[in-house]
């Protein structure tokens, strides 16, 4: 991400709808899948640190970044920070029970790789956890793929493959903001054709629209404990390695 990017985020985080929401629904998520106990959660590519309170009600929770700007915001919030991309983590094989790349495939030119990685650093067998987000739809492009040096969004399909070809299994997978796909996309197509390119479209939300959006977008984390959506801005995944 751009460093302005990462400063933005931290200053919004706390309150800002998209990343309320998407803790909200991260919880919802977990609540309906098998998890280790007290496990040592590595955060890959966790930016400034938005989900921070999300794992950690559930173990220690490790920060895992290349970019030193992302170390800086991180060193004093975590439990530990280890520098290190998903293309190459500093962890050995099988080691991890509980590993998170939420928003990190999209920044990878190789994210076959990064998949791979991700999958090889898993613990196997149904007592390891692995959580996965990324954006949807490649028509959903907008300024804040740029800023935050994006590559690709995805579809269902391209995820999955993406996924089961590093030899995930996959217990879950989901499309998520669903609530505000047509408005997200009705946005996104004005910027682009007005030229209108603000810092960063975390900016664009006053204080009680950012409000009902995040009512609005929050409201989907009851749906999700129990059933997946067919459309949305973004994708998750929960997956497993099996056992060899």
């Amino acid at each position: 991400m751009d460093a302005s990017a990462y400063a933005i985020e931290a200053e919004l985080g706390a309150t800002h709808w998209w990343f309320e929401g998407r803790r909200r629904i991260l919880r919802a998520v977990l609540e309906g899948v098998e998890r280790p106990d007290a496990p040592r959660i590595y955060d890959i590519g966790p930016g400034s640190g938005q989900n921070l309170s999300v794992w950690r009600a559930y173990g220690e929770v490790v920060a895992v970044d290349a970019s030193p700007e992302a170390i800086r915001f991180c060193r004093s919030r975590y439990d530990g920070v280890m520098q290190g991309s998903l293309e190459r983590l500093p962890l050995a094989a099988d080691s991890a029970q509980w590993l998170v790349a939420t928003d990190v495939l999209e920044h990878l030119r190789d994210d076959a790789a990064g998949a791979r990685e991700f999958a090889r650093v898993l613990k196997p067998g149904p007592r390891s956890l692995g959580v996965l987000t990324v954006p949807a739809f490649g028509w959903l492009w907008g300024v804040q793929d740029d800023v935050t040096h994006h590559f690709r969004r995805y579809t269902k399909r391209q995820f999955a493959s993406l996924l089961r070809g590093a030899g995930l299994e996959i217990e879950r997978l989901t499309y998520f903001n669903t609530w505000l796909l047509p408005p997200i996309a009705l946005g996104r197509f004005l910027m682009r054709t007005t030229g209108m390119r603000p810092e960063s479209e975390n900016n664009l939300s006053a204080p009680g629209v950012n409000g009902l959006l995040n009512a609005i977008f929050s409201s989907e984390a009851a749906w999700l404990r129990r059933f997946d959506l067919p459309l949305g801005v973004s994708l998750l995944a929960i997956v497993r390695k099996p056992a060899s």
